[in-house]
């Protein structure tokens, strides 16, 4: 498959690291989180149009979450970090930049992702706190 001249084709899969730790603000033992590990995978098209005048961009992506690092707020710079179970974000992202005369451009951008469920544990001895997928 051959491209336009000017035009990039691309795909990205990456995985990504965030050490676990233990939260010092803790009256009780053990109160540490886990490390949090995300995949991500990303694939678009970025090219010109109108005889170079335009570009244009689309791209899509996911992001995979395992372990999810959440904070909570406790107090005035104090923040308890525990782990989510999953997350999931899913997007679409546009963007085109045209020349309409000397030093005249018009920029338009839509961004759209939706998150999907997480599931968060408080701690292993209190109950579980779902939160439910955000609508957009």
């Amino acid at each position: 498959m051959k491209l336009a001249d000017g035009a990039l084709a691309y795909v990205s899969a990456t995985r990504g690291f965030k050490s676990g730790g233990f939260n010092p603000s803790s009256t009780a033992a053990g109160r540490g989180y886990a490390p949090e590990w995300a995949w991500s995978y990303e694939g678009g098209w970025k090219g010109t149009l109108m005889g170079g005048r335009s570009r244009f961009d689309v791209s899509v992506f996911l992001m995979d979450y395992t372990n999810l690092q959440v904070q909570t707020p406790i107090g005035i710079g104090v923040f308890d970090i525990r782990n989510a179970a999953a997350a999931t974000i899913r997007g679409v992202e546009v963007e085109s930049t045209s020349r309409l005369g000397r030093g005249i451009e018009a920029v338009g951008i839509w961004p759209g992702s939706t998150p999907s469920t997480i599931g968060m544990s408080r701690s292993p001895s209190t109950e579980q706190l779902e939160m439910s997928r955000a609508t957009g």
